[in-house]
Parts: structure tokens; sequence; C-alpha cells
């Protein structure tokens, strides 16, 4: 027998390092999707402004001409679309020296740091866009069913009344109605192979009767409906501050060493307005839960 006098880690827990990681785990980020997709009208502010007004113009109607009397003069009433910039949203943090000196190089803090107060600041305006869809008057579906091949049809038939253009249209659905809802439907397949599609819609996971399928997990619940849409990208529109004059971008990062902390002061900020611009190019989809 050898006996009780073995070297193990109970004894000798002097010599046993405990190591901390070169890597850390930042969060997951939802890839943002709707800014991509719906129209930016950012540029109309580049020289200054807050406040974009956009006509509307209507069609106007034909009449019978009528031998020996003049024609019949057409003077439509046009309306006009406003968006104002007034939304101020912002992430700041301030590492100081005695803290950053201490922290593990490889970690890259305040660079992690910064790209993470972008995504949050990013994510107020996708989150306003998407929030737009619950201003469509075209609705399909109900919060006590799943989606189903009748409100897909139906929400294309909307469109298609509206004479939306059969390009640049996109369905917005969350990831649980994917693939527990529509990947359901006995008569119909979701088609995983995208053939090259445009690299706006950067995001697209398929197609459902050749439009394009946005899954974003952003998409909420409202009085008990999963939210989604159908959407023409002039449906909805946006427009940026311009917060550095001469750059481009919507996002602006700032950092600047405060003596009085004794540390570095990183801001993350965006200015922005959002719009509903197209009320028939929009479907409001409503699905079970």
């Amino acid at each position: 027998m050898l006996g009780t006098d073995q070297i193990t880690t109970s004894i000798s827990t002097a010599l046993v390092p405990e190591i901390w990681s070169s890597q850390v785990n930042n969060f997951f980020r939802a890839n943002l999707k709707a800014a991509s997709f719906f129209e930016d009208w950012s540029s109309e502010l580049a020289g200054g402004g807050d406040t974009v007004y956009v006509p509307n113009l209507t069609e106007m109607s034909a009449s019978a001409k009528v031998a020996n009397t003049q024609v019949v003069l057409s003077a439509p009433d046009e309306g006009v679309i406003t968006l104002v910039v007034n939304v101020h949203s912002h992430v700041a943090f301030l590492i100081e020296d005695a803290f950053a000196s201490k922290v593990k190089a490889s970690y890259m803090l305040q660079e992690k740091y910064a790209k993470n107060a972008g995504f949050t600041v990013a994510s107020k305006l996708e989150d306003a866009l998407i929030a737009l869809f619950n201003g469509f008057s075209q609705t399909v579906g109900t919060s006590a069913i799943g989606l189903n091949d009748s409100n897909i049809r139906q929400a294309i038939a909307y469109l298609d009344v509206a004479n939306v253009p059969q390009e640049n249209r996109a369905f917005f659905l969350h990831p649980n109605v994917i693939w527990t809802q529509v990947q359901g439907i006995d008569r119909f397949s979701l088609l995983v192979n995208t053939n090259g599609a445009d690299p706006v819609l950067k995001g697209q996971i398929g197609m459902l009767y050749g439009i394009p399928v946005i899954g974003t997990s952003r998409l909420g619940v409202t009085l008990g409906s999963r939210n989604g849409a159908l959407a023409h990208s002039s449906a909805l529109a946006f427009a940026t501050g311009n917060m550095t004059p001469g750059q481009e971008g919507s996002i602006r990062l700032q950092t600047d060493y405060r003596l009085e902390y004794l540390g570095t002061l990183v801001v993350a900020d965006i200015m922005y307005g959002v719009i509903e611009n197209r009320d028939t190019s929009g479907v409001l989809i409503k699905t079970l839960s």
C-alpha cells in the first residue's frame, strides 16, 4: 500500500494556477437588416437641416374629348410626406487609467466596448423602423394561429392590387415563425437557395413565392401577436443627421481623454428620424407568438 502521502491538488493548491483566458465572450448581436432595406433619405440632409419634405404625386383622370369643347383640366391635390430627424441616442463609457493598466491586453477592451456601443445605437434606428410595421393599415393573420399559405398569398395580393413593383419586396419574419410555422406548411417549401440575391438584402434566408425572406429576431410581440411584414423598400423611409460633416456614416464614434477622471471617455451616438412613406406598400403580418 502507498499510504496517504500522495501529492494531490488538495494538498498542493499553491502550485496550480488559475488561468484567465486571452479571449472574452462578447454578446451575440442580431443582424440589423431593416435600415439596409428601406429608403435612406440621409443624403437630403448632407448640407444641414432636420426635416425632409417629399411631395406625393397622384394619378390624374383621363376624360373623353368632346368636339367643339375645351379639354377637361385636372388639378390634383397633392400631399406631402414630412420626415423629421428628432431622435438622438447615445452610449457612453469611461475607462479609468488605473483599471485599463490592469486589464489583460489581449482583451482589447476599449475597442470591443466601442464596437458594442456602435451596434447598440444603430439598433435604435433598426427597432424604430420595425415598430412602424404596426402602422400598416393592411393586415393578415391573427395571434391565434401560425403563419399559413393563405395569409402569405393574401399579403402578396394586397401589394399587387396596389400596383406595388414586384422588385424590392421582402418578407420580414421572426426566426420562430420561419422555422416552426412556415417550414411546417406541407404544400409549401422555403427555398434555401437565394440564387445570388442583391447584397442589399443581406440576411435573407430564402424565398416565398419568389420574394426574399429576411429573418430577424428583433421583431416583437404586440397584443399577443408576433409581428412580421411584407413590404416594398419604399414603404418606410429614414434619415440620419449629419453628425460629422464631410464624413459618411450614420454612427459617430468619439473618444476624449478626461484629465479630471484620468481616463478615456468614449461616446457613440446617432440622430435619426423614421416615417411610413407608402402605406399601401406594406402589410402587417400577425402570427402566433
